[in-house]
């Protein structure tokens, strides 16, 4: 069997010392890169806030409103009420006057001797003889078509007796009574009544009741005749008697009112405003209300008016009727007006001068005589209730007076995106603090205190860094020209500008902080250079003084730690579909034409968002070329290994998303670059794998 050994151990150990297969190399850097990107000036800068020179450089420019002092109110809202009751005493029932006559015929029928004279001698010239007495006669004057009865408080009754016959009358002895009740009113005995003489005399009615209906008696009346001279004798020839009721005050009628005035009052409302004195103002919101109640038995016409409210031309008015009320109840009307809208005159009455913040309002309340008769009493009345209600003003005229207003604000900001959180020193900051002033009178303004935070809680309270603004201008007054009205009487703002830059302030350090928020605290002083009232003045509710901060960061600066990433969707198995993977490196081929170099870290990411590791190394993105003024003139390109080990092989095959997470920094912190809204940074992840064979 020797000769066979030889062979076996050959065999063996051929069979023994056979080699590995070959383990093949998936080089991917001869495939598709497994993803890549681009950053650019906007993955560091928000879009919105960049502007770029001729030159390409880019500069975040920020506008932001930092205080707005609107009016509190222009005029104090108005809200008043005003009543006005109209009793009977206050109502005029006129003058009613009654008149009746008497003939020298119906004086003759009497039956005597001389009235037998008188009527034969009718239409003859003689001499008419004297007599002593003409019998008792009563004559019924009807006032019912003017009144039923009156019950008097005062009152006055003129009584004329006008004789009328050609001959002296004497000793006329008559009184006057009420028809039902025979209550003598007037008792009265005239000595002497010439031909064409009237007797005249006023008698108290105080505490009288008047009928409708009433008599006249002539007790006696007596003549000398015609003495020597022959006279006519015509029988036509009269004795006129008028009754006058005056001043009447009644407790109580039943009569026909003519028409009349109840009420005519005029009153004046003054507006609050403060130290200012308006000439007008434009209604906000606000009404007027007119209620009335009455119990009087006709009808009862009221006129609300303020005169020197208008619309379009149109003074404001209130009208109504108030409608008869039923016996022993009332009736009522209510109004109420919107007075939006409506410019109201502040200067008072037409008479009136150098009057302001005066408005004055006329009620009108009148009857308009139906020619029915209609009861009342005393105890009657119409009740007028008018007045203002929660008047507010959203436009002011004339002069507005002295006042001090305080504006304190938070702003948030946004100024570096992701340079929010790097440590930035900038070569340049410039600041213009704008004040637009919509008011019509000039106004002073003080900037008392200007600072920027980089945190704060949900109520506003600082808990961050904070850094206060440096500048001789703090504290001081700058005046702002007034604004002026267009043809469509809205306001033509005016403006005052204030610079800030590092050569008078310590404005870098505010914008170098990082700030979340600018916080402002500035005074106004209305008309603080005005010294005699000017009355083309005027403010509109809806405009005041905005105070806007204009900031321009040209990016010339140095900084560390820029921060920007970029998420892209990644599939394991398109470039490993049996998931052979054992070991290898990604390679990150970057072409930076940044002036800025960094670090760069890998988040492997699955579906549900969750980081299932992250992949670093040692090496540094280099910033691109850049000359002498800080501007890249070339990119520059730089390869980033990360070696790949079990674990992070697995987690590589679980990932669904890969993150670029970028950390960049200027090459210094002392070296300031430029950023031009071409640079860039391209990112490409290839790799150098071993994939296991079955």
């Amino acid at each position: 069997m020797k000769p066979y050994i030889p062979i076996l151990l050959l065999a063996l150990l051929a069979f023994g010392c056979k080699p590995d297969p070959k383990i093949p190399k998936w080089d991917v850097e001869a495939l598709t890169p497994l993803v890549s990107t681009r950053m650019d000036i906007g993955d560091i800068l928000a879009d919105s806030n960049l502007v770029v020179d001729a030159d390409g450089l880019v500069s975040i420019v920020y506008q932001n409103r930092l205080a707005t002092i609107l009016p509190n109110e222009i005029i104090r809202p108005l809200s008043a009420d005003f009543s006005n009751t109209i009793k009977l005493k206050d109502i005029n029932l006129g003058s009613p006057t009654i008149k009746d006559e008497i003939s020298l015929g119906q004086l003759a029928k009497d039956g005597s001797v001389v009235g037998q004279f008188l009527i034969y001698n009718n239409g003859k010239t003689t001499l008419i003889p004297a007599f002593t007495s003409v019998p008792r006669k009563n004559f019924t004057i009807d006032a019912t078509n003017i009144f039923q009865t009156i019950s008097l408080i005062t009152g006055d009754m003129k009584v004329e007796i006008r004789n009328d016959f050609p001959i002296t009358l004497t000793d006329i002895d008559f009184n006057l009574k009420n028809k039902s009740s025979g209550t003598i009113l007037v008792q009265k005995k005239i000595d002497t009544l010439k031909p064409l003489q009237t007797y005249t005399e006023t008698f108290s009615l105080n505490g009288q009741t008047i009928e409708g209906q009433l008599v006249t008696t002539l007790a006696s009346i007596s003549t000398p005749g015609s003495g020597m001279d022959s006279v006519m004798i015509d029988t036509s020839r009269k004795i006129f008697i008028t009754v006058s009721l005056d001043n009447l005050v009644p407790s109580s009628a039943t009569a026909i009112f003519p028409d009349q005035i109840l009420a005519n009052d005029t009153a004046d409302t003054e507006i609050e405003t403060g130290s200012a004195q308006l000439t007008s103002v434009n209604v906000k919101s606000g009404s007027i209300y007119l209620n009335a109640t009455s119990t009087i038995e006709d009808q009862i016409s009221l006129d609300y008016s303020v005169p020197g409210a208008t619309k379009n031309g149109v003074p404001f008015a209130i009208i109504e009727n108030v409608p008869p009320a039923p016996a022993g109840a009332t009736s009522s009307k209510n109004s109420t007006v919107d007075i939006s809208g409506y410019n109201i005159d502040l200067t008072g009455r037409p008479s009136y001068t150098n009057i302001y913040n005066t408005f004055h309002t006329i009620l009108l309340g009148k009857i308009d005589s139906t020619g029915n008769l209609i009861s009342l009493s005393l105890q009657d009345s119409v009740l007028i209730e008018t007045g203002i209600s929660a008047l507010t003003a959203d436009e002011g005229y004339g002069y507005l007076g002295k006042d001090t207003s305080l504006a304190e604000d938070v702003n948030e900001v946004s100024l570096f995106g992701n340079l929010q959180n790097s440590s930035i020193d900038l070569e340049e900051v410039k600041l213009k603090l704008e004040f637009v002033n919509r008011i019509g009178a000039p106004i002073d303004i003080q900037i008392d205190q200007l600072s920027s935070s980089n945190a704060t809680t949900s109520q506003g309270i600082n808990q961050g860094n904070s850094t206060d603004l440096t500048w001789s201008g703090l504290g001081t007054v700058s005046t702002i020209p007034a604004a002026t009205l267009s043809a469509l009487n809205l306001p033509i703002a005016s403006s005052l500008e204030i610079d800030l830059d590092k050569s008078n302030s310590n404005l870098d350090e505010l914008v170098e902080a990082n700030p979340n928020f600018f916080s402002t605290s500035v005074t106004s002083y209305l008309n603080g250079p005005t010294n005699a009232p000017d009355y083309n003045q005027f403010i509109f509710s809806e405009y005041g003084i905005d105070t806007y901060l204009n900031l321009e960061i040209p990016m010339h600066f140095s900084a560390m730690d820029i921060h920007i990433s970029d998420s892209m969707a990644f599939d394991y198995f398109s470039l490993d579909k049996d998931g052979q993977l054992q070991q290898g490196i990604l390679k990150l081929i970057s072409k930076n034409h940044f002036p800025l170099g960094g670090s760069v870290e890998i988040y492997l990411v699955n579906d549900m968002g969750v980081r299932l590791g992250t992949l670093s190394t040692s090496d540094r993105i280099l910033p691109g070329e850049t000359n002498s003024a800080g501007k890249t003139i070339s990119e520059v390109q730089s390869i980033l290994n990360f070696p790949l080990n079990a674990e992070q092989v697995a987690n590589l095959k679980k990932t669904t998303r890969i993150v670029m997470d970028v950390h960049l920094e200027t090459p210094s912190p002392t070296e300031k670059v430029k950023l031009y809204h071409t640079d860039y940074l391209d990112m490409t992840l290839s790799g150098d794998l071993t994939i296991r064979t079955k």
